[in-house]
């Protein structure tokens, strides 16, 4: 998910992060949250830890993807 964040501040948001609590009001901030509550609600868990061994790690990417494509579609 950490890739989403990078894309999603990228194309949406800003690349400046000197003031955290601005930016988690912020348009990308509620995208970030959003992307975070999909992923975790989908496959339980955001901790590579916790996900390792269930499914190849190639499907959380994968998902991770998709999850990315569907937010940042306009």
């Amino acid at each position: 998910m950490v890739g989403n964040y990078l894309v999603a501040n990228a194309l949406k948001g800003t690349l400046e992060i000197t003031d955290p609590a601005k930016y988690r009001e912020a348009d990308t901030g509620k995208l970030h949250a959003a992307m975070t509550q999909e992923f975790e609600q989908s496959y339980g868990s955001l901790y590579c830890k916790e996900l390792f061994g269930k499914r190849p790690c190639s499907d959380y990417v994968r998902a991770a993807l998709e999850i990315l494509e569907g937010n940042l579609v306009d």
